[in-house]
């Protein structure tokens, strides 16, 4: 199903941050580039055609983005990556969060504010407000408080029509006419009218978009384009544009003049020039009922995936892709008798295999996949047979040229 409406750009906010401070110490990223080979380095400042570091030693070297495929805060903690104890005052929070459809993010709330048919006005604490249109939306979950110490899951997304559950476990299946203060679906028995307060998420059966350009994640969850992001000083520059190949986040003119923000860089979970080089593992379609959804934004989008028995999953690989990389974990739960191999293969050539055990739970992998066109990730029983023969991939990623 396919909204027909025309696609809208998102508007934001001014905002001004404060520098930090010289007593905080620098953060470390970790810079991976074209092979998917890595280094840490403190990041000098950075804008889209390179980027300056220092490995430590006192040196700043520089690096051009086009080799460039990214870089990640290493030992982060934020406010986007944790919730509040249950134990410590029986109430637990959940962030609001729109999901697009292309694996962008906003945390926030829905406005009060009415807008149109088409589109979802959203509160953001960084970006201001943001006019969302429902066809670029994947999922959208709604800011809560709980007693108690459990969250509800997620809700899974949308395929032939817009799902909708309410707080007290119900849920409506249509299409969403009207989102606002009242919502308005269209069910097979008729329109049903629902206060936004009633409900607890919902998903849009809306396509999945490739995310493209350069994005930028957040330490809030949010997931964003940044088509003209500069670094320096310990501050983040976001200025208006569009990458050409996709639409981005730009600005709204006040009297003529573009308008930008400045972010604190402590805040900067992830990067990426180019979002179309560096490709999660978890994106593929091949890897639905495989990825593992998490509160917190993944650098690179880059979700866990988990088998849970022995067998083998083939992926189709996007064009141009060159190298693959993966860390591997025997979870923890499995490793009283878990006893397996994980296998890489593309076009059925074994690239890589790494056991797992009680002794060895953990590996890496990294291969090269120049005109390779599927990559295959198969699990075999070892000795114990298939008692607790799983496996969890994180960081799976595909470098594209």
């Amino acid at each position: 199903m396919l909204r027909t409406v025309p696609r809208t750009l998102l508007t934001m906010a001014i905002l001004g941050a404060a520098a930090p401070s010289s007593a905080d110490p620098p953060p470390i990223y970790r810079f991976i580039v074209d092979d998917l080979t890595s280094f840490e380095a403190e990041l000098i400042d950075l804008d889209p055609a390179s980027a300056r570091f220092d490995t430590g030693n006192g040196i700043v070297q520089s690096m051009d983005t086009e080799r460039l495929l990214g870089i990640e805060a290493l030992r982060f903690e934020g406010p986007g990556t944790r919730q509040q104890p249950a134990w410590a005052t029986g109430i637990r929070s959940r962030l609001g969060l729109i999901r697009m459809a292309d694996g962008r993010r906003f945390t926030g709330a829905p406005s009060t504010v009415r807008n149109d048919d088409e589109t979802l006005l959203w509160d953001h604490a960084l970006l201001g407000r943001l006019a969302v249109p429902l066809e670029q939306i994947d999922r959208v979950q709604q800011p809560r408080t709980f007693i108690g110490t459990g969250l509800p899951g997620i809700i899974p997304p949308a395929t032939d029509s817009d799902r909708v559950l309410l707080i007290n476990g119900d849920e409506l299946e249509g299409f969403l006419v009207e989102a606002g203060t009242v919502f308005t679906i269209e069910t097979d028995t008729g329109e049903v009218a629902v206060q936004q307060g009633d409900i607890d998420q919902y998903a849009l059966a809306n396509p999945a978009e490739l995310l493209s350009g350069p994005v930028l994640w957040l330490a809030d969850g949010s997931v964003i384009g940044a088509p003209s992001l500069r670094v320096t000083g310990g501050l983040i520059e976001l200025g208006a544009g569009s990458t050409g190949e996709t639409e981005a986040e730009r600005p709204l003119t006040q009297n003529g003049h573009e308008q930008s923000w400045l972010l604190d860089a402590d805040g900067m979970l992830a990067y990426v020039p180019d979002a179309r080089r560096l490709v999660p593992l978890g994106s593929l379609p091949e890897a639905d009922t495989l990825v593992r959804e998490s509160a917190a934004a993944e650098p690179f989008n880059a979700r866990p995936l988990v088998w849970s028995s022995p067998g083998e999953t083939v992926f189709m690989l996007p064009g141009g892709a060159t190298w693959f990389a993966a860390s591997i974990t025997l979870p923890i739960e499995a490793r009283a008798w878990g006893d397996a191999t994980l296998i890489v293969l593309a076009d059925n050539t074994e690239l890589a295999r790494v056991p797992l055990n009680a002794a060895s739970p953990t590996g890496r992998v990294r291969v090269q996949l120049d005109g390779r066109r599927t990559l295959t990730i198969r699990l075999e029983a070892g000795a114990f047979g298939p008692v607790q023969v799983e496996a969890r991939l994180e960081d799976a990623v595909i470098a594209v040229e």
